[in-house]
Order: C-alpha cells, then sequence, then structure tokens
C-alpha cells in the first residue's frame, strides 16, 4: 500500500511542483491550433504551384532528432497535418500516420505499395493512391473514406483545386479529375504513361508531364491549352510562379522555362539525366534543380546561372526552400543537405538507411521530415528542449510491472553537468520517487548534452496487491539546473489509473 510522507518530504516535493505549475503559466506556447490554422506541407513540393518553398525557416544547425521506421521502402515524399502529423506512403502498402515525436499514431492498409505523395484536404481528409490502381481518401483517423479505381498504377501526387475537384495521374494515360465525393468529373489522355504529379497555375491551368515525351497545360474543363514536344520523358512534376510561367525538367537535362502560351522562355542545360526531380522556386524567383550530375542547380528567374553545389551523389529527390531561400536536398549517399541562398553549405546530416528519392517538408518548429529507401522517417533539427514521458498503457492492474521511458532533450550545442532530473509518482498527494521508489526524495544527477537522453524507468516496482483502486495517479518528470533554480525546458506529466 501506499504511505503518507513526512511534511518534510512534502515541502520539497511541493516546490517541485509550484515550479512546473510557474513554468506551465509563464512560458506556455500559443495554442497548436493558432499556430496551425493552415497545414504547413499539405501535398507535395508544399503548395499547388509546387513551388517547394515554405514560409518557416529550416533549423541552422540540423542534427537528428528521431528516427522512425515504417517497415517498407519509401519513394515519396510527407505531408503534414494540422497539429504537426507526418503523413507518408510506403512499399508495405501502409500509408502511415507519426505523431511529432516519432510515435506512429496509425496505418491505413492499402491494397498495393504507395509511391504517391499524400495530399490533405480542407477538412484533414488525406488523398493518395497506389501502384494497384487505387486512389484513396482516407479521414484523419485513419479510416477509409472512399476508393476510386482506374486502369493502372498512381505513382502522381494529387492535387486539390480551389473549387475541391482533386487531379491525379496514372499510367493508363489518364489525368483525372473527380468531385469531392470521389465521384467521376473527367479524364483527358495522353495517349502515354503518366507518372507526373500535377501542379494548378493561378489561372486554374492544370501542368502535367508524360513518358510520350511532352507537357501540358489542362483548362479546369478537361481541354487542352497547349502542349510542348520535348526529346525525352518527362516524369516530374512542372513548378509555377505566380504569373504563369512555367518551369519543366526532362529527363535528357534539360529545364524549361515556358511564357504563360506555352513557348519557350529559356532552357537550362544539366550536366546529365534529371529523372523525378522537380523544380523549386525561390521568394526571388530562382529555380532550383536537382540532377543525376550530382548537382542542385540555381538559375536565375532570366535563365542566367546563378551558382550549383556538389552534393557528391545523384539528386533525385525535388529541392525545397525555406524562408530565407535556404535550399535542402536529399541524395542517393543517404545525406541531406542544407544550403543558403549563396550556395554555401550550412549543413549536412546523413540518414544512413537508404537512398533518399523524395523531398523534404519543412516544419513550423524549423525541422525537417525527410524518408528514405530504408522505410526510415527522420526529423532533422528542432530538437524538443525538456522532458518528455513515454507509458505503455494508462491502467495498470494488481501484480503488473509499471514500466516507462523519460526522454531529456537539450537542442543547445552546451555541456552542463550537475543537473538533476526528478521522477516520481503522486498517489492522492502520496510521491514516489524513482530511481529508489520511495517515499524519500530521491533524485538522478546527470550532465546535460545537446541531444536525447533516454532513461529507462527500470521496472523495479510493482504495485502492491493488496493496493486498492485508485484512479488520477500522476506521473512526473522534470529536470533542473544545477542550483534547482532553473527547469530544462518543460516538464511532462501523464494521467493513468490503478485498478483490480
Amino acid at each position: 500500500m501506499f504511505y503518507q510522507i513526512s511534511p518534510a518530504t512534502r515541502r520539497i516535493a511541493m516546490v517541485i511542483m509550484i515550479g512546473m505549475c510557474i513554468r506551465t503559466i509563464v512560458f506556455m506556447p500559443e495554442p497548436v491550433s493558432a499556430q496551425t490554422a493552415a497545414t504547413a506541407w499539405p501535398m507535395f513540393q508544399h503548395d499547388l504551384r509546387h513551388t517547394g518553398r515554405s514560409p518557416y525557416t529550416v533549423n541552422p544547425t540540423g542534427g537528428i532528432a528521431w528516427q522512425f521506421n515504417t517497415g517498407g521502402a519509401i519513394y515519396g515524399s510527407p505531408a503534414l497535418g494540422f497539429n504537426g502529423e507526418i503523413y507518408i506512403g510506403n512499399y508495405a502498402s501502409r500509408m502511415v500516420c507519426i505523431d511529432k515525436k516519432g510515435l506512429e499514431l496509425w496505418a491505413f492498409p492499402a491494397d498495393n505499395s504507395i509511391e504517391s505523395s499524400p495530399a490533405i484536404g480542407a477538412d484533414g481528409t488525406l488523398y493518395f493512391g497506389d501502384l494497384g490502381g487505387v486512389f484513396y481518401a482516407v479521414w484523419p483517423d485513419g479510416s477509409e473514406r472512399w476508393r476510386y479505381t482506374v486502369g493502372d498504377a498512381i505513382y502522381a501526387s494529387p492535387a486539390i483545386a480551389p473549387d475541391g475537384t482533386i487531379y491525379f495521374t496514372s499510367h493508363d494515360t489518364y489525368l483525372y479529375a473527380l468531385n469531392p465525393d470521389g465521384s467521376f468529373k473527367w479524364r483527358w489522355s495522353s495517349g502515354g504513361k503518366m507518372e507526373s504529379s500535377p501542379a494548378i497555375g493561378e489561372d486554374g491551368t492544370i501542368y502535367i508531364g508524360s513518358e510520350p515525351y511532352q507537357t501540358y497545360a489542362i483548362n479546369p474543363d478537361g481541354t487542352m491549352k497547349w502542349l510542348y514536344l520535348h526529346t525525352d520523358k518527362v516524369l516530374s512534376s512542372t513548378a509555377v510562379n505566380p504569373y504563369d510561367y512555367s518551369y519543366t525538367a526532362c529527363q535528357d537535362g534539360l529545364l524549361f522555362a515556358f511564357n504563360p502560351d506555352g513557348s519557350v522562355y529559356w532552357t537550362y542545360p544539366t550536366g546529365q539525366m534529371i529523372h523525378s526531380s522537380s523544380p523549386a522556386i525561390g521568394s526571388d524567383g530562382t529555380v532550383y534543380i536537382g540532377s543525376y550530375d550530382t548537382l542542385l542547380h540555381a538559375v536565375q528567374a532570366n535563365g542566367i546561372p546563378k551558382w550549383t553545389f556538389s552534393a557528391g551523389d545523384v539528386v533525385f529527390a525535388s529541392p525545397v526552400i525555406d524562408a530565407n531561400d535556404t535550399a535542402v536536398i536529399g541524395t542517393w549517399s543517404g545525406e541531406v543537405f542544407a544550403v543558403d541562398a549563396l550556395g554555401k553549405e550550412q549543413w549536412k546530416v546523413t540518414v544512413g538507411t537508404g537512398k533518399v528519392y523524395g523531398s523534404a517538408a519543412i516544419a513550423p518548429d524549423t525541422s525537417i521530415i525527410v524518408a528514405d529507401e530504408g522505410g526510415v522517417v527522420t526529423s532533422i533539427g528542432a530538437i524538443y528542449e525538456g522532458v518528455r514521458l513515454y507509458m505503455p498503457r494508462d491502467y495498470f492492474t494488481p501484480g503488473d510491472i509499471f514500466w516507462a521511458e523519460v526522454e531529456v532533450g537539450y537542442p543547445r550545442n552546451s555541456t552542463v553537468p550537475g543537473c538533476t532530473l526528478f521522477v516520481l509518482l503522486d498517489v492522492y498527494g502520496s510521491y514516489w520517487y524513482w530511481p529508489g521508489w520511495s517515499t524519500s526524495v530521491d533524485s538522478l544527477e546527470f550532465t546535460l548534452t545537446q541531444g536525447y537522453r533516454v532513461e529507462n524507468i527500470i521496472p523495479s516496482f510493482s504495485w502492491p496487491s493488496g493496493t486498492g483502486a485508485a484512479q488520477d495517479i500522476v506521473f512526473w518528470g522534470a529536470a533542473m539546473m544545477p542550483g534547482m533554480l532553473e527547469m530544462v525546458g518543460a516538464y511532462d506529466r501523464i494521467v493513468f489509473s490503478y485498478g483490480p
């Protein structure tokens, strides 16, 4: 059974609790809903025009915050939900939803492998296709809303127009337009396979490429506006600037700039093939593209070369751009680079489990979410500051072993010895302290360093068989700086129950 503690011990515990409450009142951030009224990265290359440009900045130092293995190879790109959830599909036929801490929330079982990057609708519905030719609409809780079957594989990522029309392409030669309820609206055939994801211009024009060597501009009613005949396949997506100048990459290694009427404005030759790297557009109109020549190319809006950056291996993925025009790219060496607006390396991180095929997503907290062929999703930067707690469940019965994990995050590049970690259980005012699990104040002294420190709560504390039912037991965790006057970031608490 639990015992009452001495007044002196209670006073020490209350100091810790009061400090936690003060931290909550004074330093509470804005509600997540206020920060994410609009989704930070709702689709492939961020927006309908596929600019690849975020209003947020990337973390200036890089560093891996966490990694999560989805269990299947990943060739697509992530999307970010209203609360920062990460959506990504894999070749194990799973569309996975991961929270901001890197924990799986749910996984939707598709009928076939998924290469299509998801797009998020205004109501949170997730849209994507699979390689069996099924296009899905999935509710935010992971349940199926509807599906629509086409004649061949869907590699492309969908685009959702302002009027709710959903566009995607397929290997069956068609560009499809569906109504929000999944009913057929129209389709248009290029005469050959298509993997290019549709981009939508300011006037509603839909831009796509095809394996029959062509770039197309299609009107919102499904009629063709113009086409351009290339000398090789167009598998990547078009990017469109606010004035409906569009940029398309071809497998012959050429980057094309088109006038709004479809005539060529300029071309820029990269050194080798451009497979699926789609152009991105910076705030000053600079166009960024990756190539098999291992370079990231930056080209001015008038077609004059600006700079190139050597990434050391094939740049298959599409570049993405932050608010400061820092470009982020992944390579076939499993490396992710941040390159500043002058073409200088800002940082490099090795994700380490496979080639990077898909583009990254930039989150409001400056973190970068990227996935690789090994099936691993990596969060780069934005290391959480403070304590986070994890428990296997929120209800225990007599004889159960109490198990938990405590994680202390510290994003700063410094070392602080003499810090203290407090972990305790509050059972109706009785406090039990880890690591000794006694009613005497106990703690762990440690040295704080950049990154994450994980402590597994040793399963030496079992609920006594005679203990009665208890609701609203609180599991607390907090880290204190030397001198016990300042917390390390935020504390954490989990409420759970015990009963026979």
